[in-house]
């Protein structure tokens, strides 16, 4: 069965007339409009402007305040001109207070080449630093900066400071672990011998390097096939 067309609907013409009216509504000619016309577009533009980059700003503030991450801004100088909450609790000081300090008073003195190094880089530098904190403690951490230009000799740093405080802590354990392995080694009397896959000696006990007659510097240059009898090769 073949509907019949709405004979209330408007025709096609009627549609397109009606849709470039709209678009002229929000289109205006722009020539004919008076000076106070003109005014009042260019001030509605100017505030719908400010607005955008209220909002952009109050977005930049929200993500860098409540990061889980350290941030900081530095000038050229290394002073610090910005600082987020996570730095400043990390570092148990007021960021009322970061504001306008030297980032090198929280740096102690054997790291601060490091820094120095960062300091002359000409885009970014990545390195680690340990910072002093407010109870006296030392802060091992990673920093990211990105150096970033601007006009008038006014460039700036943009920093994450990232706690190692974790990471840290495994290497000392890993260091302890393996001296207290070294330590149980030389006590041994039997020889004691660790190679890599392919028979490449890597390190062995003092009792190890008695039996064979090298030094462990000497031992570490050889492999298995190297100290064994041809016999027992060919075996």
């Amino acid at each position: 069965m073949t509907s019949k067309p709405d004979s209330n609907a408007p025709p096609p013409r009627a549609l397109r007339d009606r849709a470039d009216a709209a678009w002229q509504a929000h289109h205006r000619d722009l020539s004919t409009a008076s000076p106070d016309d003109l005014r009042r577009l260019v001030r509605e533009l100017e505030e719908q402007n400010e607005r955008l980059r209220e909002a952009q700003r109050d977005l930049f503030s929200h993500l860098y305040d409540f990061a889980p991450v350290g941030y900081l801004t530095l000038d050229r100088h290394m002073v610090i001109t910005q600082a987020n909450r996570a730095i400043a609790v990390t570092l148990g000081v007021e960021r009322g207070r970061l504001v306008g300090q030297s980032l090198y008073r929280f740096v102690p003195r054997q790291s601060r080449d490091a820094l120095q190094l960062a300091r002359r880089a000409t885009t970014s530098w990545r390195g680690d630093l340990v910072l002093n904190q407010a109870d006296g403690g030392e802060l091992p951490v990673s920093m990211d900066m990105v150096r970033v230009a601007e006009p008038a000799d006014a460039d700036f740093w943009r920093c994450a400071v990232i706690d190692n405080t974790p990471r840290h802590a495994a290497e000392q354990q890993l260091r302890a672990s393996e001296e207290r392995y070294q330590g149980l080694a030389e006590q041994l009397v039997d020889g004691i011998f660790v190679t890599d896959v392919d028979g490449q000696y890597l390190d062995a006990s003092r009792a190890g390097c008695d039996m064979l007659g090298y030094s462990l510097e000497e031992i570490k240059v050889l492999t298995v096939r190297d100290v064994l009898a041809q016999e027992r090769i060919d075996l």
